[in-house]
């Protein structure tokens, strides 16, 4: 049993080798883009660009507060809309 474990270990290490490597450089770049990506927003935004990768819901914040925003001048600018036609 236990050669048959080598011995199938031994044909396919090559893949395995192969895989892991691959896998292994995906990893590496990205990482890289993650730091590089992390050092340009802190560098453009400050704060705000701290807080963004601080916060995991900080996403959800902002896309939230926009939708919010969006919706509160829609209304304003409908309500303006028929106070002229009036």
């Amino acid at each position: 049993m236990l050669q048959r474990i080598a011995s199938a270990g031994k044909r396919h290490c090559k893949t395995l080798l192969a895989f892991l490597g691959i896998s292994t450089v995906f990893d590496l770049i990205k990482e890289y883009v993650r730091a590089a990506l992390m050092e340009w927003t802190v560098g453009h935004l400050g704060g705000l660009g701290r807080w963004l990768f601080a916060n995991p819901f900080a996403l959800l914040t902002v896309t939230t507060s926009s939708i919010l925003v969006v919706l509160v001048l829609t209304a304003i600018k409908d309500s303006l809309t028929i106070l002229k036609t009036r």
